[in-house]
């Protein structure tokens, strides 16, 4: 128990030390434009320009976070910004140690792959130009907690968590040629791709998938 609370103590050190980052003398960042205080009005532009732009209003997701965030708390949409994409940040490399622990790595591995995670150049300047990342923390949090479904047996929670993370942002559907993989390799004969048992493991990426599509062409209509 101790040493996950050091676990959660470093993520959020992390977490704050790379949002501080923002406001150093040289900054030029989504979050502060050169004047060490919120930018406001770029981010409340970013916030609309998410909710009406065609390449990113089919991912609704975060904006409702935000929208839902300074609505609930009486609190400014830059704010909310902030908060909710740097809790979705930290919380992301949590649920990558969780992941790493149920791979099979002990809590010093484990530790080692959430810090170089966080140290990834697009979490480091994930709000600066001209990287200006809006989904990702959201993204990332929803493919970590759905292969931990997946790898836990938890195949319903599996499916709805991975259809999230797709709708999060579309780019998740990359993983699923590794994913079939995967579900191949823990057959008892992995040349047999078309055994019942492997079209069953099959379906559970095609459903995520398929209810995708659903999803853009309600929403879109």
């Amino acid at each position: 128990m101790m040493k996950n609370s050091l676990v959660c103590i470093l993520a959020l050190l992390i977490t704050f030390a790379t949002f501080s980052m923002h406001f150093g003398k040289r900054a030029d960042s989504m979050i502060n434009d050169k004047n060490n205080i919120i930018s406001e009005k770029d981010l409340v532009y970013t916030v609309e320009l998410h909710k009406t732009e065609t390449t990113f209003c089919k991912r609704p997701f975060t904006s409702f976070l935000i929208e839902s965030t300074a609505s609930n708390f009486g609190i400014t949409i830059g704010l909310a910004f902030i908060l909710v994409n740097f809790f979705l940040l930290g919380l992301s490399g949590l649920l990558l140690f969780k992941l790493s622990e149920i791979l099979g790595a002990n809590k010093k591995y484990a530790t080692i792959n959430m810090v170089v995670y966080f140290l990834c150049f697009s979490n480091l300047y994930a709000f600066f130009p001209p990287v200006y990342t809006y989904d990702e923390p959201l993204q990332f949090c929803l493919i970590f907690l759905s292969l931990i479904f997946l790898y836990s047996e938890q195949k319903i929670l599996f499916v709805i968590t991975f259809t999230f993370s797709i709708i999060a942002r579309e780019s998740t559907v990359i993983l699923i040629p590794a994913l079939a993989l995967f579900l191949l390799s823990k057959e008892n004969n992995p040349l047999k791709f078309f055994s019942a048992s492997y079209l069953k493991r099959l379906l559970l990426l095609i459903l995520p998938f398929l209810a995708y599509v659903i999803f853009i062409i309600i929403y879109i209509n």
